[in-house]
């Protein structure tokens, strides 16, 4: 019976019904005395919840899944373990902790032959590397996880590395590479209807369009990432989308939208460090350019809304012309 509910919580379409599911799962597992469906189900909580957002919890989950599989030498689980312990450290910001455990996993994933996770925690580790500015290791590690994904014909794994270096090429402000990096990536994804996929490119397209001026472009694209970031339950990735569409605000002067925006992505517990770093010099810029009464009145708007509250609002907003 667990095992057909873990079935059942895989198929489900949203991440709280599936969360639900893994713990009657879990709950059945521990009753049997289970050690391989309590080690594999916790590993899947902490996926599930670290896609609501709940990043604290994720690691809880994926420690107690670790635990259980070193003793049970389930090697797979170890690796997937490391690897999203890693994540969970990078969302927080805690740049060296996450490089360890990604280093883990990547170890390990040559140690026991698994080239196709080796390249995707080559992609992990460039995100950190990226995260710590070490831009030119970030590009080669990313290199190699794209060589690994095409030499096995994984066309949705290539799409996300290429996404992934289309975001460093607009940390790099090449945006023309940006561009066409994204598009690739974008095309890829259609391709094989990978819409988590396509969220990343759009920002990055957004993200280029908005480092060339192209404000209509630019907009139209970061609303098509939070279109689909919230369509498939995504809200970090929409928040980092906010942050495009944060600085497109105070590009067009619209600056207390702007600093909202930027607001709500700050104080909002689902956002990476990278995206509150990102939005930062932004916010504090325009805290001291706008007067108070403007200040308090976006900073209680942040506060009063939700991400889908404030998705829609921007996505149907009247009165914007770039």
């Amino acid at each position: 019976m667990a095992w057909v509910l873990r079935f059942v919580g895989q198929v489900l379409q949203t991440p709280w019904q599936a969360k639900a599911i893994y713990q009657k799962a879990l709950t059945i597992f521990e009753e049997d005395g289970d050690e391989r469906g309590m080690a594999e189900t916790l590993y899947r909580l902490g996926v599930i919840t670290a896609q609501i957002g709940d990043y604290r919890e994720a690691q809880q989950f994926y420690q107690k899944s670790l635990v259980r599989s070193q003793k049970l030498g389930r090697q797979e689980i170890i690796m997937f373990c490391l690897a999203e312990l890693s994540y969970t450290e990078w969302a927080f910001g805690n740049y060296q902790a996450a490089a360890e455990w990604c280093r883990e996993s990547l170890n390990l994933a040559r140690e026991i032959g698994y080239p196709n996770f080796e390249a995707t925690t080559l992609r992990y580790l460039a995100r950190i590397m990226a995260g710590q500015g070490d831009i030119q290791t970030a590009k080669k590690h990313l290199k190699q996880c794209i060589a690994i994904h095409e030499e096995f014909g994984l066309q949705g794994m290539k799409a996300e590395g290429l996404a992934e270096m289309a975001t460093v090429a607009a940390m790099e402000q090449q945006f023309a590479k940006a561009k066409q990096l994204a598009q690739d990536s974008l095309a890829l994804c259609q391709e094989l209807e990978h819409r988590t996929g396509e969220i990343t490119p759009y920002t990055v397209l957004g993200e280029a369009a908005l480092g060339l001026a192209d404000f209509k472009t630019a907009e139209r694209h970061f609303h098509q990432a939070l279109r689909i970031a919230c369509e498939v339950w995504q809200p970090a990735l929409a928040l980092h989308a906010l942050v495009g569409l944060a600085r497109l605000f105070a590009s067009v002067d619209e600056k207390a939208q702007a600093y909202e925006t930027a607001t709500f992505i700050l104080h909002h517990p689902v956002s990476w460090q990278w995206s509150k770093d990102s939005i930062a010099p932004l916010a504090a810029e325009l805290e001291v350019e706008l007067p108070p009464d403007v200040r308090n009145l976006a900073q209680t708007q942040a506060k009063a809304k939700n991400l889908e509250q404030v998705v829609d609002e921007l996505i149907t907003r009247e009165g914007y012309h770039a």
